[in-house]
C-alpha cells in the first residue's frame, strides 16, 4: 500500500500501521499483489496539497474515509486509486495507538476487498420504473441495512486479518468523544464482533482501468 508523497504528513503519522498492513497484504501475494499499489493513503492534513479537490472535508465525522475511483494527476494521467483519507486530529484526540490505526486503515481495505453488494434503494423514482409500490417506511429500512451491513462486511475484513480487538478498542474510543455519532450502530458491530458473528463474504470493488 502506497503513500502519495513521503513528504506529506501522512508519511509519518501512520507509517507503523501501514508498514503492519503490509506486512499482512505479503501473506496472501495471489489475492492482493495486483491491487496493493492501487491505494493511497494519506491524512486530513494532506488534503489541501491535492490536485483533484473535491473530497475535501469528507472525513470529517469518523477516523477515515475511502474515496474509490479517486482521480489522481499527481501520480500519473487518467490514474485512479482507491484513496484513503485519515483524519489525523480525531484519531489523535481519541489517542489511537499504532495498532487501532491498523485497524481502522483495514477496516477501509474491507470496503474494498470484501465490498457489500447493497440493496436497491426502493424510492419513489425506482417504484415508478419498476412498477412496484412505494413505501416510505420500506426505503428508510433498506437505506438503514444498507448502511450497517456495508460496515459488518468492512469489519470481518479486520476480524479476518487478527485486528478484531483493536477495532473495537477504537470503535469504543469514538463513542468517547462528544461529537460522536451512530452509536447504536457501533453498539451493534461491537456486539457482532465479540459474538463472532460477523463472517460475512463479499465482492471486489471494481476500480476505473488506469492508464499510463
Amino acid at each position: 500500500m502506497n503513500l502519495v508523497n513521503k513528504n506529506w504528513q501522512s508519511s509519518k503519522y501512520l507509517h507503523n500501521a501501514i508498514e503492519s498492513i503490509n506486512t499482512l497484504l505479503e501473506k496472501d501475494p495471489d489475492l492482493y499483489s495486483s491491487l496493493r499499489n492501487l491505494f493511497f493513503v494519506i491524512t486530513s492534513a494532506d488534503i489541501p496539497s491535492l490536485t483533484n479537490q473535491t473530497i475535501y472535508n469528507s472525513s470529517s465525522n469518523g477516523f477515515a474515509v475511502t474515496e474509490s475511483n479517486y482521480y489522481m494527476p499527481e501520480v500519473s494521467k487518467n490514474y485512479f486509486v482507491h484513496l484513503i483519507i485519515v483524519n489525523q486530529q480525531i484519531c489523535e484526540q481519541a489517542n489511537l495507538d499504532d495498532e487501532e490505526l491498523t485497524a481502522v486503515l483495514l477496516h477501509e481495505l474491507g470496503h474494498v476487498f470484501n465490498m457489500y453488494k447493497q440493496e436497491p434503494i426502493p424510492t419513489l423514482i425506482y417504484c415508478l420504473k419498476t412498477n412496484t409500490t412505494y413505501n416510505a417506511d420500506l426505503e428508510a429500512k433498506t437505506k438503514e441495512e444498507n448502511s450497517i451491513y456495508n460496515e459488518y462486511y468492512a469489519d470481518y475484513f479486520v476480524v479476518k486479518n487478527g485486528y478484531s480487538q483493536q477495532l473495537i478498542k477504537s470503535l469504543k474510543k469514538y463513542t468517547n468523544l462528544d461529537f460522536a455519532i451512530n452509536h447504536d450502530q457501533i453498539a451493534k458491530r461491537i456486539q457482532m464482533i465479540q459474538n463472532g458473528d460477523c463472517e460475512f463474504t463479499g465482492i471486489l470493488k471494481e476500480l476505473k482501468p488506469m492508464v499510463k
